[in-house]
């Protein structure tokens, strides 16, 4: 499969986009944001439908503007050609249509038959390679470093082993051999413990244990009588079977002892029915050879007479061409027609035009001296009319636009003064609003925020003062049996920094009396405007409005002032169209003078023009049709010519007219073709009769030697002698067949029986059933009456059971015991899965993994130089073999030589499954290797390249050296 063009309608960024001529290595270079991941993402959405509406891990990429959402690709598939497969906005993924190179069409279904059933994750696992599958593979431990690679060589990446690791943990939460707190382990201690108390219940009934073991063995007895029963009604089935086979063994029997009698009878296979056919084949040959004998004397009867007239054989060349002639005369004589009309008609036409311009009849039209520079003139007088028209419509329309705009406008100003405040009303407000509180109010919120700024200050100092003291105090401490000098010296900091914080408390206490009595101050004076604030917020509320109103009746004055000067200047457009119009009416006066026309007709100036055009076509057709008239009467009168000399050599009174007498001749003509056709017919016919009579008498005489040897072959010396031994044989074969036919009928009795040794057939009576019938009437009342017992006995054991405590707790064991089950119900759900994905991947491992191992491995050596030879199992991870022999496992490898390893491992699971050869997607997956691991990267890609398409998106400009420039295609 490879993948020829992308054609995005709207997906992300991209609008109608299309990448095209898609190489089979292709690599695809972008500068971040340049829509690399957006195509990548697109690939995946076409093949497996979009992302869901409400998922959050994947974007949708659908477009800002509004375009059409989806897009198409364009793949090359074996067998199937070119494959279109489209996908576009629709249900929750998106409406898929796929077309086919045959013009069939397909959907959903028909995609996945195309995909070889590869869903999206699967696809993302193995054909899809990203720098995060490696920076994942860098987060797992040592230990579970070969589990994961193993799992990435099963199916790409690591889902086989978190899928373990998850059946492993849901199986643990329900129950462990050896633990306590899962679910399944607290049930079964509970039901142990109730169990205790279900035993010790039933120590309180003396009788119970003999009840139940009456009971069990009163259920014993009735499972002896079952047994019992079971025998007898299978022996008399056995018998019944014997005697459906009686007559079947006498009949056997019978047909043994007559074939003895017959013994063997020699005759041929089929003989009867072959020397049937061959009877019937003689007297077919001889009433064929009759019926032949017949036909050929009619034959030659009909041969007399029959010679064709030698003339029309002779000029059968001339008459056929005169007949073929006759679609030719007859389109001239058509042709001679249409002119004549033709001309009539321009007569006509022409009279009708001239005495449309006002002229005469007889007007020289070759007066007229039409050329391109008057052609120009009229074309440029008519669409200047035309423009000057359709310029006084648009002015007109506009002035009257204007104007109503211009009184809306008058109106809408008017209104919107009306609603202007009066002015006392307005100056009582701005005295309102022009008040010092809010002022006042900033400056309180300031004075509080410097007292609180002060109190934060006192804390600090007080902190860091308790800080030192406590510090000097452990030094004195610590040095105080050492030294007294020491100590001394450890408190001086403390004093010091005590003597320091003194003066500086004293000027904080100074400043934060100040800014007390200034907000008490604030206090004050705002206490007088708080009670008017509502008041205050109204007024300014109005202020603003009344100066908004104002300035809108400003903005609608100017544009009222725009309306009228476009109005003065439309009135000015349209006087000079005025005189545009005067000047264009004048030169159309000029134009009809030059044409010999009436100057009253210049308004219609343009169909005067095309009028004058037309008739000097008219006299031009009238001119050429004249001429061609001339030619086609003399083509007509040299056809007349030729076939009237023609008709009078086969006889003088022959002739008519041209196409009757052409029809004439061609039909005599057939009449003698036909005649040399039959002639030449009955001739070959009778050679063919006589050859058939002599392939007759050769049958005939073959029947006959094949019926001699048929009857030396039964050794009989005549045909009836042969009928008597041929129905002796057919008796033996149908014997034989009833034998074979009872024989397969008895293959049950076979596997029980030996038929061969069986000399006395017996057939069992009524009577002998009839005994083993009351047999099993007598056990069947003894089981009544056990049941019965039985019956009695658990009634008994139910009463105690039902009587109390013991009743109780037997509910709750097994209310208990069906919890259990429930839960282990669960638990096998997991353990069950476990195991069979266990089993999955050891067949894979003993099927499927060498294949992909020897691959991997061959992949590794390209990727290391050589450094490494093979990866190999081992356990439940993977091993390495490094060139001098020496293993390893994963995690004691490099980092670098890890993502080698699991480059060489996916890349052999995708080369693994030969009827899948999807392309391979590379999105910027190599960015920390040296050049070294590149040069042997690109090594193994471009031998991947051979069986893969690869396309590879990179944002990395130094990696394009190693490519060749026809194969980069550069994203803007």
């Amino acid at each position: 499969m490879r993948l020829k063009e992308i054609r995005i309608y709207g997906y992300g960024k991209f609008e109608d986009y299309a990448l095209t001529n898609i190489r089979p290595f292709q690599v695809i270079y972008g500068e971040n944001e340049a829509g690399k991941s957006t195509i990548l993402s697109f690939i995946q959405s076409v093949l497996f439908g979009f992302p869901p509406v409400r998922q959050t891990n994947e974007c949708r990429y659908e477009p800002k503007t509004g375009a059409k959402y989806g897009g198409a690709l364009v793949l090359e598939v074996p067998g199937k050609g070119e494959v279109r497969i489209e996908r576009i906005r629709g249900k929750s993924q998106g409406d898929v249509t796929v077309l086919f190179e045959d013009g069939t069409r397909g959907g959903e279904e028909a995609l996945a038959e195309l995909l070889s059933g590869i869903d999206k994750p699967l696809f993302q696992s193995v054909y899809f390679f990203n720098i995060h599958h490696l920076e994942n593979m860098h987060k797992i431990s040592g230990d579970d470093l070969g589990r994961f690679l193993f799992s990435t060589g099963a199916v790409g990446s690591d889902r086989i082993l978190e899928a373990e690791k998850f059946l492993e943990r849901e199986a643990e939460k329900w129950f462990k051999p050896s633990g306590k707190k899962p679910l399944i382990n607290e049930r079964i201690i509970d039901l142990q413990g109730t169990e205790e108390k279900l035993k010790e219940a039933k120590g309180f009934v003396q009788s119970y244990q003999t009840l139940c073991r009456r009971r069990e063995e009163t259920g014993e007895k009735i499972r002896r009588l079952r047994d019992e029963m079971m025998k007898i009604e299978e022996e008399r089935l056995k018998k019944k079977e014997w005697n459906s086979f009686v007559p079947l063994l006498r009949e056997r029997k019978e047909l043994k002892e007559n074939l003895r009698e017959i013994g063997e009878v020699p005759f041929p296979e089929d003989g009867l029915s072959r020397l049937e056919r061959l009877e019937v084949r003689l007297k077919a040959a001889e009433g064929q050879a009759e019926r032949l004998r017949e036909r050929m004397d009619r034959v030659r009867s009909e041969l007399e007479g029959m010679e064709p007239d030698p003339f029309f054989l002779e000029h059968e060349a001339q008459i056929v061409y005169v007949y073929e002639s006759l679609p030719v005369y007859r389109q001239l004589a058509e042709r001679e027609r249409e002119l004549k009309f033709q001309l009539d008609g321009l007569d006509r036409e022409e009279e009708g035009l001239l005495e449309g311009l006002h002229l005469p009849k007889d007007f020289p039209v070759s007066r007229w001296q039409i050329d391109l520079a008057l052609k120009k003139r009229v074309e440029t007088y008519t669409q200047r009319r035309h423009f000057l028209q359709m310029k006084k419509r648009e002015l007109e329309q506009k002035r009257e636009d204007l104007a109503d705009k211009r009184d809306e406008k008058r109106l809408l100003i008017d209104r919107l003064k009306q609603r202007q405040l009066p002015a006392d009303r307005k100056r009582e407000l701005e005295r309102w609003a022009g008040e010092e509180t809010p002022f006042l109010e900033r400056e309180y919120r300031w004075t509080e925020e410097q007292l609180n700024r002060l109190k934060n200050k006192k804390r600090t100092r007080n902190f860091q003062l308790a800080a030192v003291l406590s510090l000097s105090a452990l030094a004195a401490l610590l040095f105080a049996g050492k030294n007294p000098w020491y100590s001394a010296f450890a408190i001086l900091p403390a004093l010091i920094l005590l003597l320091l914080a003194l003066p500086e408390g004293k000027r904080d206490l100074s400043e934060r009396r100040r800014w007390e009595k200034r907000k008490a101050e604030l206090e004050a004076r705002l206490g007088g405007f708080r009670g008017n604030k509502e008041r205050i917020l109204q007024a300014k509320e109005a202020l603003e409005r009344e100066k908004e109103l104002e300035q809108q009746i400003q903005r609608e004055e100017i544009r009222l002032e725009q309306l009228e000067n476009q109005l003065l200047e439309t009135e000015e457009n349209l006087l000079q169209w005025k005189r545009e119009m005067e000047e264009n009416w004048q030169e159309g006066k000029d134009i009809m003078k030059a044409l010999y026309l009436p100057e009253h007709l210049a308004g219609h100036l343009t169909e005067a023009f095309r009028t004058v055009e037309r008739l000097k076509e008219i006299r031009a057709q009238k001119d050429r049709f004249a001429d061609e008239l001339g030619e086609v009467r003399g083509r007509l009168e040299q056809m007349e010519a030729e076939l009237k000399t023609l008709a009078e050599k086969g006889s003088p009174l022959f002739y008519r007219d041209y196409v009757g007498t052409a029809v004439s001749l061609r039909q005599a003509l057939n009449r003698e073709l036909e005649k040399r056709r039959e002639y030449a017919e009955k001739r070959r016919k009778l050679a063919e009769l006589a050859e058939q009579m002599e392939d007759l008498a050769k049958e005939k005489e073959a029947a006959e030697k094949e019926r001699t040897a048929l009857f030396r072959e039964a050794g009989t010396e005549g045909k009836e002698d042969f009928i008597r031994r041929g129905k002796l044989a057919e008796t033996r074969k149908k014997w034989e067949e009833r034998l074979k036919d009872i024989e397969s009928r008895l293959e049950p009795l076979k596997a029980a029986e030996d038929l061969e040794r069986i000399h006395d057939i017996p057939y069992y009576s009524e009577a002998f059933f009839a005994g083993l019938e009351e047999k099993r009437d007598g056990l069947k009342r003894e089981l009544e009456q056990l049941e019965k017992e039985r019956a009695a006995l658990d009634h008994q054991i139910g009463v105690i059971e039902n009587g109390g405590t013991f009743h109780e707790r037997l509910a709750e064991f097994h209310q208990k015991k069906y919890l259990l089950r429930e839960d282990v119900k669960k638990w096998a759900v997991y353990r069950v899965a476990a195991d069979l994905l266990q089993a999955a991947m050891k067949r894979f491992k003993e099927e499927n993994l060498p294949e992909v191992l020897r691959a991997a491995s061959r992949n590794f050596s390209i990727l290391t130089g050589g450094k490494y030879t093979q990866i190999f199992p081992d356990g439940g991870q993977l091993a390495v073999l490094r060139a001098d022999g020496i293993p390893f496992f994963p995690h004691e490898l490099s980092q670098a030589t890890k993502e080698q390893l699991f480059i060489a491992i996916r890349f052999a699971v995708s080369d693994w499954n030969r009827s899948r050869r999807i392309p391979l997607f590379i999105d910027d997956s190599f960015v920390h290797f040296d050049e070294n691991r590149l040069n042997h990267l690109m090594g193994l890609l471009r031998e991947m390249e051979k069986r893969h398409q690869i396309l590879f998106f990179t944002c990395h400009k130094h990696l394009l050296s190693f490519f060749e420039k026809e194969k980069i295609f550069h994203l803007k």
